[in-house]
């Protein structure tokens, strides 16, 4: 309730501190500055991570931009319901057909990262896809059993060693794509670790959608 309570009582832009209408957490011109993640970006991001059968993205993740604030306020500022409305943003993204109903899995934090913040937001934004209609219910199937190393540590190793052990499978997953859930798309390396767990769990395909996608200037210095 909590939560909630913050949502709708704080209405100051998490951009810019402008006054701010609506459960987006965005005033009117940040949410107009919200950059579009392109086709090509997407592919590009796909292209060095052969577990992943594609990546959509909403916005760009520049630095400064709005796209990174909202995931900052999300993230760090106790504002896990601010995922819901992001999450069914996700849902308008254009998906292939025969995605539409199957399992969605948040990517999920290290409990000790969870126990911290105290909630996962992909998870929330998982549940806000799927209320608007983006997949089947969200399935918690994976643990995360190893913290973060940073990313670009981790996609050095990963591209090097070609596998790792950041996330387990908790159950057996029905023959079928798979729509995985996360705030942001960075090097990669997390999601492509976790579409490794789900493929080995019975996934035939594991479809990234994500919140922010960063540039691939940034991508490339992992």
């Amino acid at each position: 309730m909590a939560a909630m309570r913050r949502l709708l009582t704080d209405d100051a832009c998490v951009a810019c501190g402008a006054p701010r209408v609506g459960m987006l957490t965005l005033c009117a011109p940040c949410r107009r500055s919200l950059v579009r993640v392109p086709d090509e970006t997407a592919a590009a991001a796909a292209a060095p991570w052969p577990e992943l059968a594609s990546v959509t993205g909403l916005w760009l993740m520049e630095d400064g931009s709005a796209a990174r604030a909202l995931v900052h306020a999300l993230k760090y500022r106790s504002m896990p319901l601010s995922g819901i409305p992001i999450g069914e943003r996700l849902a308008r993204l254009p998906v292939p057909a025969s995605l539409r109903g199957c399992p969605v899995v948040p990517v999920p934090l290290h409990r000790v990262r969870e126990r911290e913040r105290g909630y996962n937001q992909a998870l929330y934004l998982a549940r806000g896809l799927v209320s608007a209609g983006g997949g089947g219910a969200p399935i918690e199937a994976l643990e995360r059993v190893r913290a973060d190393p940073s990313s670009t540590h981790l996609a050095r190793v990963e591209r090097a060693a070609g596998r790792s052990h950041v996330f387990l499978a908790r159950l057996e997953l029905p023959s079928g794509p798979v729509l995985l859930v996360d705030d942001v798309f960075t090097t990669g390396s997390t999601a492509a670790s976790a579409a490794r767990a789900l493929l080995a769990a019975g996934a035939t395909e594991v479809h990234a959608v994500v919140v922010g996608l960063t540039p691939a200037r940034r991508r490339a210095l992992g």
